[in-house]
């Protein structure tokens, strides 16, 4: 076994394999399940799946003792991955998470969110890779982040929102679902000290064919009054021209002046909440002929 070691630690791991099975067929009925593991083991490292398959697959788990058992399941996992058997690797990794010993933890993860992927359970996948996220290096982050990136855009928008709104704001998660729910133009549920904001709109807005989020109505809350009315008024001129310039079907808006205190800008809040529109008027659109005034709230009349 000394020179299958030695192959190991040279990164010689084909040599390592066959030193590792000679082993094996010398050793004692105890020894021979561990050796056989090994031997499977330097077939991966050698990216030899058809080694791993053939030796892994005559292995015992009742041989096995301490990791070793799972040590198995995740070569026959990452086996029944490579032949398309979804299904059968994820029946190999059911082990909890925070049960599976820290070197191993990573190739768990990479092999469940591969598996989920596969089977069309996007944001599962999801949120494995992104548990993957704080145990690797940088280069394989930015590769976990862009294929969780990946599988979010296949996640309808209204459950992505529900998924960003349980996250709390440490999960490596929350920022790619959020900038996925930003790319299909939903807001993300804003999160306050204590977790979700209690405010914040339970559900997404309905979202067209191509996803894209179809509000009936928006409020927008600027100060048009006291000590920062003439900004507020540039932002609010800024943002109807922009209104105007844009694609059909457009939202109502209504303009609400939120002053120039804390006070009032709750107050602004509070009367947009109110005045939420119903499943009725989400059909309106703002009429071109009617501008918004510098009075202290406006509303820009729609089409019936």
């Amino acid at each position: 076994m000394k020179r299958a070691e030695q192959a190991w630690a040279a990164g010689d791991y084909a040599t390592a394999a066959a030193e590792y099975l000679a082993a094996a067929s010398r050793g004692s009925a105890p020894d021979r399940a561990y050796l056989r593991l090994r031997a499977a083991e330097s077939h991966r490292q050698a990216g030899n799946v058809q080694g791993v398959r053939e030796v892994a697959g005559s292995i015992a788990h009742r041989d096995l003792q301490g990791d070793e058992p799972l040590r198995l399941d995740l070569l026959l996992a990452e086996v029944a991955l490579s032949d398309g058997d979804a299904e059968r690797a994820l029946t190999l990794l059911t082990v909890p998470t925070d049960q599976v010993p820290d070197r191993l933890r990573p190739r768990v993860l990479r092999a469940r969110a591969d598996a989920l992927a596969a089977r069309g359970d996007s944001l599962a996948s999801a949120r494995e890779r992104a548990a993957l996220l704080p145990l690797v290096d940088e280069a394989e982050r930015a590769d976990a982040m862009q294929r969780i990136s990946a599988v979010l855009a296949d996640v309808p928008p209204r459950e992505l929102y529900r998924e960003s709104a349980r996250l709390g704001p440490e999960d490596p998660l929350k920022a790619l679902a959020d900038q996925a729910l930003r790319a299909h133009g939903i807001t993300p549920p804003r999160l306050v000290t204590g977790g979700r904001d209690p405010m914040a709109p339970r559900e997404p807005p309905p979202t067209d064919a191509d996803g894209r989020a179809l509000y009936g109505k928006v409020a927008l809350l600027v100060p048009l009054s006291g000590q920062m009315g003439v900004p507020g008024q540039a932002v609010r001129d800024g943002f109807m021209a922009a209104y105007f310039a844009g694609a059909e079907p457009r939202p109502q808006v209504e303009v609400i002046d939120a002053g120039s205190t804390p006070e009032s800008a709750l107050a602004a809040y509070e009367r947009a909440l109110e005045t939420a529109p119903s499943a009725s008027s989400a059909r309106c659109r703002a009429k071109p002929s009617a501008p918004c005034s510098t009075t202290r709230s406006c509303r820009c009349r729609c089409w019936p």
